[in-house]
């Protein structure tokens, strides 16, 4: 990134203003091209209401956020980057027509936000133990246009609920949100998380990587990825790992997820009983399931839903579980059975446990109905994630979109 005063993709940057200082007039060409266009959104008209507005600072910084916010929504720009477009520095560009130090106009707009918030950021603190929250965010709290909020998180709520997760200020930024009940495909994404996923934790950063087979790209791309986005308004990094075996003269690829949200993680790990993991440990779980009185009705469902689409096969038309943890297999075993599903006893099988299902409870488990997914507004989605009730099964998935169980 170069000081040239250019429109930084992705926002006004901390570069763009501070390379405008001593000339307003660019900044707010700078101001005007990022967030207005073809005579929408940001409008020299609405720059001028803004800096005409009578009264104290923070009253400024509250008209100021909910005309950007109102501009951004009238350019349909995704939310993601609305959230990110409310910080000290666009703040301070938008509310002063002067232009003489960005730091100084920073300044003023953090201590102006500690004037008002200060009380309220510490009680809020002490009562939702949250390490991470700070004015600004109390601030994004604040701006709505219309009945649409800026903040569309749900953390607070959460707290009420769950009283181990921590989030960060970017889980703050980002809207994340943790499931205040667990149904159906709340408990799906976390069997599959409790299959595939393992947590790593290096120094203040915690991390879920979730790693599926070679034969899983579809399975992650149209039910993994979508259901972390709807469960958690999260969305995951989300690519594929070449593996190279004998010699380099054989390669295949496996889907990968990467999930680096504190909130998540810290929530799966101090709330549900995840373990850290370690590179020399994938397989490590805590038996029994750890949240397993969590699991009722539907999320029972979903949580054997979600065993299956992450180890389940089907061979010759009977399903089959596999992993490399004995102690998890049984978990599964009985976890089954309390839903009506009967199993073989576990068995030890090219380096993994195994239990099998007939053939008339494999096809039951194909004709299972639920519901249609809904997101996290409450809106039904346009293109609902393929599924023809409980199982989900990698290599069956094409044969899912249509409704009918193929083997």
């Amino acid at each position: 990134m170069t000081n040239t005063g250019a429109v930084v993709s992705g926002g006004v940057g901390y570069d763009s203003l501070l390379a405008t200082v001593g000339r307003p007039e660019a900044r707010d060409h700078n101001l005007l091209a990022e967030f207005g266009k073809d005579g929408k959104g940001l409008t020299q008209a609405k720059l001028d209401d803004i800096r005409n507005y009578q009264g104290r600072l923070y009253g400024r910084l509250l008209y100021a956020a909910q005309v950007l916010f109102d501009s951004l929504l009238e350019l349909r720009e995704p939310h993601a980057y609305i959230v990110e477009q409310f910080n000290h520095g666009t703040l301070a560009a938008l509310v002063h027509r002067a232009w003489r130090s960005q730091r100084l106009y920073r300044r003023e707009v953090e201590e102006e936000l500690d004037r008002v918030q200060r009380r309220e950021l510490a009680e809020k603190k002490l009562r939702y133990e949250f390490e991470n929250l700070s004015h600004i965010q109390l601030f994004r709290e604040k701006v709505s246009v219309r009945g649409v909020p800026l903040y569309r998180g749900n953390l607070h709520d959460a707290r009420g609920i769950w009283q181990g997760f921590q989030p960060s200020a970017r889980d703050f930024e980002r809207n994340v949100r943790l499931p205040t009940e667990i149904g159906f495909y709340e408990a799906l994404l976390l069997g599959v998380f409790w299959m595939y996923g393992n947590i790593y934790q290096s120094g203040s950063l915690t991390r879920l990587n979730v790693r599926g087979g070679r034969d899983d790209a579809n399975f992650f791309t149209y039910v993994a990825g979508p259901l972390v986005k709807i469960v958690h308004n999260y969305t995951a990094s989300s690519h594929t790992k070449k593996v190279s075996v004998r010699g380099g003269k054989y390669r295949y690829e496996y889907p990968f997820i990467g999930i680096d949200s504190s909130a998540i993680c810290t929530w799966l790990v101090d709330d549900l009983g995840f373990t850290i993991s370690s590179t020399k440990d994938r397989s490590r779980r805590m038996i029994p399931i750890p949240f397993g009185h969590l699991l009722v009705g539907e999320g029972r469902f979903g949580f054997f839903a979600g065993m299956l689409a992450a180890a389940g096969n089907v061979k010759d038309g009977a399903l089959s579980i596999q992993h490399e943890n004995e102690d998890l297999i049984n978990d599964a075993k009985v976890l089954a059975g309390g839903i009506g599903y009967a199993s073989s006893e576990p068995y030890f099988q090219d380096k993994k446990w195994h239990i099998e299902f007939g053939l008339g409870d494999t096809k039951k488990m194909g004709r299972v109905e639920v519901d249609d997914i809904v997101d996290v507004d409450g809106i039904k989605t346009t293109e609902p994630i393929p599924h023809a009730g409980l199982f989900f099964n990698k290599r069956h998935l094409n044969n899912f979109v249509t409704g009918v169980f193929e083997d």
